[in-house]
């Protein structure tokens, strides 16, 4: 199915699926450090059998920088089965910079900026099921104005600051979790 563009849900928006683009968040770049450099090799073959003795502490490390940002977890959002309240550890991390993996909803708004994000593809528009319990497990994602926004079927990674609380947000739809200066990227399951 194509996806719809809201907050006229239905209507099918334009756009495929091209992979999506995402810029920095909150104006912060990436700086990596100049790499300490080694001092000279001597050739092997000079027959000398020194051994390389740069302290351990000064050489470049090879391992990958963790994430600092909290993860969330589809299982965390609420501490019980009522779904009227968020989970303490949401509320927690409210206005917090946080991680967490899911898929791109149908619902999205590429003039506005947002998208859904839903824990598996496919699954369906939560925003009312008739019985006040239309929360499901979701959050929309608010990305920066210059990111430019497709759709994807495959699963994402999302960074973003955590706004929690029942509230109409800026889709214009009524939502208990949001994420704000959001980037994204494609990942592998």
């Amino acid at each position: 199915t194509a996806p719809r563009q809201s907050p006229a849900p239905g209507a099918a928006a334009a756009g495929g699926s091209a992979q999506p683009s995402s810029a920095p968040s909150g104006g912060t770049a990436a700086v990596t450090a100049p790499a300490a450099s080694a001092p000279p090799q001597k050739n092997a073959s000079a027959g000398t059998g020194a051994a390389d003795k740069t302290p351990a502490s000064a050489k470049p490390s090879a391992a990958p920088a963790k994430s600092s940002s909290p993860v969330l977890k589809w299982t965390e959002f609420f501490d019980d089965e009522k779904q009227a309240t968020p989970s303490n550890k949401f509320w927690d991390l409210n206005g917090k910079s946080v991680e967490i993996r899911g898929f791109m909803g149908e619902v999205l708004s590429f003039d506005k900026h947002w998208f859904l994000l839903i824990p598996a593809p496919g699954a369906e528009c939560p925003f009312d099921n008739g019985d006040e319990t239309y929360w499901n497990k979701i959050m929309i994602v608010f990305v920066p104005k210059e990111t430019k926004l497709r759709y994807t079927s495959g699963p994402l990674k999302i960074k973003g600051r955590l706004d929690v609380g029942i509230k109409v947000d800026e889709s214009g739809y009524k939502t208990m979790f949001r994420l704000y200066d959001a980037s994204f990227e494609s990942i592998k399951e």
